[in-house]
């Protein structure tokens, strides 16, 4: 028990070695055995932990985004940008990762020159999570009912899909990336054309969706809170 406050995040490094975050503004590094390394560089609490070939990043409470060696665990880089809490972040590819922050901004950053890229706006709540779809798009779930799917070309960031009326935990393109599936906190399960983002059928369960699994082009596993796991056909819609 080396956090003094609630772990925010746990990711696998290695087989033997394992990094958490913290609200209480650390990060541990440990093993089996058990602690390797206790990180205090940031001034407020660490939303979330990611690892790339080089390095393991944190974004944090205190505005930043800060890069430590992958095998020192010593802070190499800190990334100023956004004027808020940064609560999000995901690898696009080897050098290139994508934050939010209750700023209501979402920031394309390269990891050679450890620059801002781009930034888009985003309305009037602040992202909380990203799930990406492929290589061109990632979606991010917000507070309040709200989520988008942005578009990423040639470094800019778009908006091309945004849903209001449930909120939604998973994602996952079937049928050669033709179809958007999406589960939602409240238990539905909707289909959406992944090109023109129209919105095909929606089937209500009962829980929180928690994992999506395409089985075969036609088929999507649903798992929710309850451990119930439910199959369904998709090949005619609706569902």
């Amino acid at each position: 028990p080396f956090h003094t406050a609630d772990i925010t995040s746990i990711i696998i490094i290695n087989n033997n070695t394992f990094a958490s975050s913290s609200l209480d503004g650390s990060i541990g590094i440990f093993s089996r055995e058990g602690i390797i390394k206790l990180i205090k560089e940031h001034e407020a609490p660490v939303y979330q932990i990611i690892t790339t070939k080089q390095y393991l990043i944190s974004c944090s409470g205190d505005k930043t985004i800060k890069l430590f060696d992958i095998n020192s665990y010593e802070l190499k880089f800190t990334m100023n940008g956004h004027s808020a809490d940064v609560l999000s972040l995901i690898q696009y590819d080897d050098n290139t990762i994508i934050s939010g922050s209750t700023d209501r901004k979402i920031k394309l950053w390269s990891l050679q020159s450890h620059q801002e890229i781009s930034t888009l706006s985003i309305y009037n709540v602040s992202s909380v999570k990203f799930l990406l779809l492929d290589q061109y798009r990632l979606m991010s779930s917000f507070a309040y009912y709200n989520q988008s799917v942005f578009e990423l070309k040639r470094n800019e960031l778009s908006e091309p899909f945004k849903e209001e009326s449930d909120s939604y935990s998973q994602a996952i393109l079937m049928q050669k990336g033709s179809l958007l599936v999406m589960g939602s906190r409240e238990g539905s399960v909707s289909l959406f054309d992944s090109v023109s983002y129209t919105n095909i059928d929606k089937v209500r369960l009962y829980g929180e969706i928690l994992q999506l699994h395409e089985i075969e082009d036609n088929m999507i596993l649903v798992l929710n809170e309850k451990g119930v796991l439910t199959v369904f056909i998709v090949s005619d819609y609706p569902l």
